[in-house]
């Protein structure tokens, strides 16, 4: 004996597929208010090898920072 289907209630199926859910970003592209407040800071470093200014999370700085893992490998 096999188990009965479960009924399918056609007039709640959607045929056109799922709605899109709204999206995080507001509509200018940014963050909402609340998850701009969970970002890491990101600060201006130099590098220590060719001093070259760049971007770094405030987290990882150190004592020598470099601009690409060739600068770290060769220092």
């Amino acid at each position: 004996m096999t188990p009965p289907k479960p009924s399918q209630c056609l007039s709640k199926r959607s045929h056109t597929g799922t709605k899109p859910k709204p999206s995080t970003l507001s509509a200018n592209g940014s963050a909402s208010p609340e998850k701009k407040a969970d970002r890491v800071k990101q600060v201006r470093v130099r590098c220590s090898l060719c001093n070259k200014p760049y971007q770094k999370t405030e987290t990882r700085i150190h004592e020598n920072n470099f601009c690409c893992r060739e600068h770290l490998r060769s220092w």
